[in-house]
């Protein structure tokens, strides 16, 4: 099924980036269980705690029969400690789930426009976030 921009989507969102596999898994069967499988589940997660990565490739593992959409940005960019990275994610699922991506446009993207902001304006794992992250609240 191809899903257009007007179709129904759920989304599961890590908005203090504190979600763990087993909480993740655990909303994720309950929409599952409940959601009719023509409807898509998002997933967009903050990496306060780093677990963006290992949270994505959980869902995917377990997903069997529904379209299932990770949020990602480039080099993780995003307020604090940023988001999951593109460019993991998409060598992952060429190794893991027979992809075709082209990597090394993304890298090149990363070299010639990200790492100029990032130098300005970094992002990416603190102490701070950490802390917001495992007393399960918004950073701010």
């Amino acid at each position: 099924m191809d899903i257009v921009d007007n179709s129904i989507k759920v989304l599961i969102l890590d908005t203090s980036g504190s979600m763990k596999k087993q909480e993740l898994l655990s909303i994720f069967n309950l929409i599952n269980e409940q959601l009719n499988k023509n409807i898509a589940i998002c997933f967009h997660s903050h990496n306060n705690l780093q677990l963006s990565f290992s949270n994505a490739q959980s869902l995917m593992e377990v997903n069997k029969d529904r379209e299932l959409i990770i949020d990602s940005t480039i080099f993780g960019m995003g307020r604090g400690a940023g988001n999951l990275c593109t460019e993991l994610l998409t060598q992952y699922i060429n190794d893991n789930y027979n992809g075709e991506y082209d990597i090394i446009p993304i890298l090149k993207i990363i070299d010639e426009q990200i790492n100029p902001i990032f130098i300005k304006k970094p992002w990416g794992y603190s102490v701070p976030y950490y802390l917001a992250a495992i007393n399960n609240c918004h950073p701010n």
